[in-house]
């Protein structure tokens, strides 16, 4: 399996589908996800899962960075380029001492700008330094790039990690959209955290909306990003 994923990595084998984000407001395109996708692997967690086993996380993660930015600045070319660029990045990547200064080489060969890139900390992963975490995020939060606090309210740590590092947006996890029509719970917890993000001056993106009715909740709760199916399905580039 060593062998495999090195090979994955080495050949870049693997491309990227990419979500929409919209403003809830006026209907229009915000941002765009970048989803990692590779078919050598029953479904995106696995590699990084088994990248984590093996090591080799911060190698899989900046490479396929890499490739998305590389693949983006070259549509973009033809005048096509998302606005916000929201990237998945492990908490262990983002303290990785050379993170920084690769992300800044990368852009300065691309027509991309450090405001262009959200990197979402992903929560799945246990933080433990949180020290470093802060440092690391300050240091890119310096260069121009933005913070996201992904799938808020899943992982370990969120409102800790939302408190130390002040990202500009908190991106809530689907759970909170999932009848949100009905759940009173639901609907106060959102506008709390309307009104948080207010004060300190952040964005609260609601994920996982899939039908109409979610869609007006979110929005008459003061919502006002937000993605999932009902609004874009991950595409290729191409299609976007």
């Amino acid at each position: 399996m060593n062998n495999h994923l090195s090979k994955t990595i080495k050949n870049e084998m693997f491309s990227h589908h990419y979500q929409l984000l919209y403003n809830l407001n006026d209907f229009k395109p915000f941002g765009v996800e970048i989803l990692f996708r590779s078919s050598l692997f029953s479904n995106p967690q696995r590699a990084f899962q088994k990248a984590k086993e093996l090591n080799k996380l911060y190698e899989l993660e900046t490479t396929s960075i890499s490739k998305a930015i590389t693949d983006i600045h070259l549509n973009s070319i033809q005048g096509q380029i998302p606005d916000h660029l929201f990237i998945n990045v492990y908490p262990s990547t983002l303290i990785h001492d050379d993170f920084v200064k690769t992300m800044k080489n990368l852009i300065e060969q691309t027509s991309i700008s450090a405001s262009n890139i959200v990197f979402e900390i992903n929560e799945e992963e246990l933080i433990t330094d949180h020290y470093s975490l802060h440092n690391a995020a300050s240091n890119l939060k310096e260069e121009g790039f933005h913070i996201a606090v992904d799938d808020f309210g899943k992982g370990y740590g969120s409102i800790q990690t939302v408190i130390e590092i002040e990202p500009s947006y908190i991106k809530m996890d689907k759970f909170f959209a999932d009848e949100i029509e009905y759940s009173t719970h639901k609907q106060e917890m959102l506008k709390s955290m309307v009104t948080y993000c207010e004060k300190i001056k952040s964005n609260i993106v609601l994920e996982g909306i899939e039908t109409p009715e979610q869609f007006f909740k979110a929005r008459e709760l003061g919502i006002k990003l937000g993605q999932g199916f009902l609004l874009a399905r991950p595409c290729p580039l191409e299609d976007l």
